[in-house]
């Protein structure tokens, strides 16, 4: 296996014509061009050759598609009723908007093709297929703006490839014990809108209803964010499902809009030359960056602020640029010209790509309308002391990272029941200020700051698959943690004492099922430095915002530098890491009759690494 510095690259390719504020040729040491194949190869572990199988081989997979779509349908009606409708409320300047019909006809989704890999990179081994997606739905959807105005969609297009990873893999049944689903890179979606009175064109209704759906699919489905579904209740410790649902990244991209040439001019004026005001707008997974806008110019130099840094979880990842001519009018912006690029062939060298404009109806690709150049590094994540301590250089204004840190949020204790549901843990990464012992919010040292989703209440299930595993009531199982923990009673004393088995006791243990306010998310994070770092936690509580003048704090802060002091010579490769409780505490001396009293232990797990 070799390293990822040594697989990206490219040889010295000619450099552009014009030179560019702040471009430097990445270290050639560090760089040798590799086929997408060989890339893809050591990304999946060098396991070998990557199996694709094309569309015309997958009859018998689109078939059970066809088989199973009037579910599927019901549930993407569902999400629409549910999830869409209320996101277009909040962003559209008409409180009663709605869906007044929604019918997404009678075409299937066509699958294909299909790369299939080993995955043996990270944690937990696994099989991985990147499936092709390919939907035209002849769709009748109508939304309801207000009395006279509806904005209807009756053809909708969706392009894009899911990733599926059979994880983790084990050595009883059922063999796979779960699925981790995502897609790749932002779908392409084309629809054609109707509407009465021109609704369509409307300043920034087709804008909205584009980023409020770009916006849903992103959270959800798009890398890092993915769905993972496990079928092997009682063993979630074992399977670290935190980590499957928000996996790290496996690589950072650090990435240069440089500058561009022979753009289209969107703004004519009768005293000067027709030009643009140009600005990017790129995407890689579910992180974006904007460079400024430089004022009317058809070749515009970004220069230093063309660089930033985004996660690399696939070669196969698409970076999407996008070029807008900047306008007076809030959120109506000119699209001059779109480009798409897998990673993987990113990194092969310096280069300007074409970009072309929107692609009209009926045709397949839109007129060239420019050129960018584009400038890429590929830096490998790796725990050993000497990439902590000699981080790379910082690339611009926004490729500053030099440390990479993931938190994990696992589950909490000291809730009750009625408030287990909905609660918010609140976390904030930044330098320490040591006057305030606190996070230090002066410009230089801005705290980065994350929320999870709201919280569910949930009792730890056994093993349904373990045939020696004695049924444990969920309060006895508590009163068991309670005992070993509190107490300090070994697994024998507890089970002497309540009469339980000895090695379901060790497995329902391993669950913390005091612990039932859960969440099971994690956090990447990009560090400038993290001598001086800290992490704090605030805990929201559904319900009790009003009432309380300040929420749970950490009672110390976590400092990351502790990560690293942990293990002094850490081999290369392996993880920094920590997983434990946490304390929070009220800030408050009194508190409000309904607001648990605490304390609070919060399980979490850290992990710190450097770049190479």
């Amino acid at each position: 296996k070799e390293p990822l510095t040594e697989c990206l690259s490219h040889d010295a390719l000619a450099r552009p014509e014009k030179p560019s504020a702040g471009l430097e040729e990445p270290h050639p040491s560090l760089w040798r061009k590799k086929s997408l194949a060989e890339l893809e190869s050591w990304y999946h572990g060098g396991q070998g050759s990557v199996i694709e199988a094309e569309v015309k081989s997958l009859d018998w997979l689109n078939f059970v598609v066809r088989k199973l779509w009037p579910h599927v349908d019901k549930t993407l009606k569902s999400v629409i009723e549910t999830e869409v409708e209320p996101a277009l409320k909040a962003a559209l300047p008409y409180s009663g908007a709605c869906f007044t019909k929604y019918d997404l006809g009678k075409s299937v989704p066509v699958l294909g093709p299909v790369h299939v890999y080993e995955k043996t990179r990270q944690a937990h081994a696994g099989l991985q297929l990147d499936v092709g997606l390919n939907w035209t739905c002849d769709a009748d959807i109508e939304l309801y703006l207000m009395p006279g105005i509806s904005l209807g969609i009756k053809s909708l297009t969706i392009a894009g490839e899911l990733s599926l990873i059979l994880r983790p893999l084990m050595d009883t049944l059922p063999i796979v014990g779960g699925m981790q689903i995502s897609m790749i890179s932002l779908p392409s979606i084309q629809w054609d809108f109707v509407g009465v009175a021109n609704v369509v064109d409307l300043p920034g209704i087709q804008g909205a209803v584009r980023n409020v759906v770009m916006q849903l699919i992103c959270d959800q489905l798009v890398l890092p964010n993915r769905k993972f579904i496990h079928w092997v209740q009682g063993r979630e410790a074992e399977i670290d499902i935190t980590s499957m649902q928000f996996p790290r990244p496996e690589a950072i991209l650090r990435l240069c809009v440089c500058e561009a040439r022979g753009l289209d001019a969107k703004d004519f004026n009768f005293f000067s030359k027709a030009s643009s005001d140009p600005y990017v707008v790129v995407n890689v997974g579910a992180r974006s960056h904007r460079t400024p806008t430089l004022k009317a110019t058809l070749a515009p130099n970004w220069g230093d602020h063309g660089w930033a840094d985004f996660f690399v979880f696939n070669p196969r990842q698409l970076v999407k640029l996008e070029v807008f001519d900047a306008d007076f009018m809030p959120k109506c912006d000119d699209s001059i010209g779109t480009l798409e690029v897998m990673i993987g062939e990113l990194v092969q060298g310096n280069k300007w790509h074409p970009i072309h404009a929107r692609a009209k109806e009926g045709e397949a690709k839109g007129r060239r309308s420019g050129e960018v150049l584009l400038v890429a590094e590929v830096l490998e994540l790796d725990a050993s002391r000497e990439c902590l301590l000699r981080p790379p250089a910082a690339r611009g204004a926004a490729a500053t990272a030099r440390a990479f840190l993931s938190v994990q949020i696992w589950f909490l204790r000291g809730l009750t029941k009625g408030t287990a549901t909905d609660a918010v843990m609140k976390v904030s990464v930044g330098k320490k200020d040591q006057q305030s012992n606190g996070v230090d919010k002066s410009p230089k040292a801005v705290a980065q700051v994350f929320e999870t989703k709201p919280s569910v209440f949930e009792e730890v299930a056994q093993d349904i698959n373990d045939a020696k595993m004695q049924a444990i009531d969920p309060s006895a199982q508590r009163m068991a943690e309670f005992m070993a923990h509190k107490s300090g009673m070994s697994i024998e004393q507890i089970s002497e004492i309540s009469g339980l088995d000895e090695y379901s006791l060790t497995k329902v243990l391993r669950e913390h099922p005091s612990f039932f306010t859960r969440w099971h998310q994690g956090f990447n994070i990009l560090l400038e430095e993290f001598q001086d770092t800290v992490v704090d936690m605030e805990l929201l509580i559904a319900g009790c915002a009003k009432s309380l003048p300040a929420p749970p704090k950490l009672a110390q802060l976590f400092k990351v530098a502790s990560l690293l002091e942990a293990k002094e010579k850490p081999a290369s490769g392996s993880d920094l890491t920590w997983e434990g409780q946490l304390t929070l505490q009220h800030q408050a001396k009194e508190l409000p009759r309904d607001v648990p009293a605490g304390p609070f232990d919060v399980y979490v797990k850290f992990g710190l690494l450097g770049l190479r």
